[in-house]
């Protein structure tokens, strides 16, 4: 990191900057005690992009670099496979989440976009045949996106349900929710999309849910779990929907999934939404 800093508070013009180094299961950072702690003012700098970098060196980095505008970042961060890595977003990033328009979790990754087309990434690398018990809780950091209108969940896993939960009840400009995953899970996130007094997400617009149909690997149509959320799926969705209506926040667009449950009911969703699609298995909804 010492060298790192030399580097860089030398190039007081720089606009672009790449940092990477590769650890393997034997490497080791240096520690930060004998860096020094004098910030480092880069006004032209717009692309910053770090990895592979532990948390720790991903934070002081941020902490000491001052862009004045940053309309790109991309964050790597190694996480051993099998276990859980603590996760934040860099402080001086905070503003640009409040500012974000729009926000995807997918799996170990996660983007957000601002209005004027900044694109700001980070990834947690775990190897290719990680868990997803391991993930990180992006969830968690949701509500540091306050104005956030367009959110896509790329693997909704209900490991994280109650923290989602909590984080939409912060999105009041949210208007367009997307959610990926078993049709036999994304079952229990419709009541809570119609829950308190007035529901949560006030200004929702358009609702997909999207079934990946990974539940065929893990149960069978006999199963009486894939049973029990079967006959739960109509009632749910249809609770969720006429809850809204009865508080005017009718849903101008629901998306579903060519096979999944609900998608043989469509004329009893079209008396209560704007309009209804039904998309077929791998077509993209972001």
């Amino acid at each position: 990191m010492h060298d790192i800093y030399k580097i860089l508070s030398n190039s007081p013009l720089l606009e672009s900057c790449i940092l990477e180094i590769y650890l393997d299961s034997h490497s080791s950072t240096e520690p930060l005690d004998d860096t020094p702690q004098n910030p480092l003012r880069l006004p032209h700098i717009r692309t910053l992009k770090i990895g592979v970098f532990p948390q720790s060196h991903i934070d002081w980095l941020y902490d000491y670099i001052f862009p004045e505008i940053l309309t790109e970042s991309a964050i790597s961060i190694p996480s051993p496979i099998g276990e859980v890595t603590p996760f934040s977003i860099p402080s001086r990033l905070h503003e640009y989440c409040g500012r974000a328009k729009s926000l995807k979790i997918s799996g170990p990754d996660l983007v957000y976009y601002l209005q004027d087309h900044f694109e700001h990434s980070i990834a947690m690398n775990y190897g290719q045949w990680a868990s997803p018990d391991v993930y990180p809780d992006f969830v968690s950091v949701i509500p540091l996106f306050t104005t956030v209108r367009q959110l896509f969940i790329g693997q909704y896993w209900p490991l994280h349900h109650t923290a989602l939960l909590l984080a939409l009840g912060s999105l009041d400009q949210l208007i367009d929710l997307r959610v990926h995953g078993c049709q036999t899970k994304l079952v229990n996130i419709l009541p809570d999309l119609c829950q308190g007094d007035p529901p949560i997400c006030p200004k929702l617009e358009s609702l997909t849910l999207r079934d990946d149909q990974d539940w065929a690997w893990q149960m069978t149509v006999n199963d009486p779990a894939y049973i029990s959320a079967m006959q739960d799926a109509p009632d749910n969705l249809e609770g969720c929907l006429k809850v809204r209506a009865e508080h005017n926040m009718i849903l101008q667009k629901l998306v579903l999934s060519a096979g999944d449950w609900w998608s043989g009911e469509l004329d009893k969703w079209k008396q209560l939404v704007g309009t209804v699609y039904v998309t077929e298995y791998g077509e993209d909804t972001w």
